[in-house]
């Protein structure tokens, strides 16, 4: 990822930003990368439609290797 330096902020909107940032619960940094993804530079719809198809496969793959929760938790009741 690239990164990207802003000089010569305001001191009204730096203080603004640091005020949605902590209402938000995220760091300055995380702020301002979820405002210009939201509001800036957001995704196409197939764009996202393709983030959700990767993503399911991603899931359905690993899937098969997560543990039987109900099994672990028969075991440990059974302790």
């Amino acid at each position: 990822m690239a990164d990207i330096l802003i000089r010569n902020i305001d001191e009204s909107v730096l203080e603004r930003l640091k005020k949605k940032a902590k209402a938000e619960g995220r760091s300055m940094n995380a702020e301002i990368k979820a405002i210009l993804m939201e509001h800036t530079a957001g995704i196409s719809r197939d764009e996202a439609i393709s983030m959700i198809s990767d993503a399911r496969e991603r899931y359905e793959a690993e899937a098969g290797k997560m543990p039987d929760l109900e099994k672990l938790i028969r075991e440990d009741r059974d302790r």
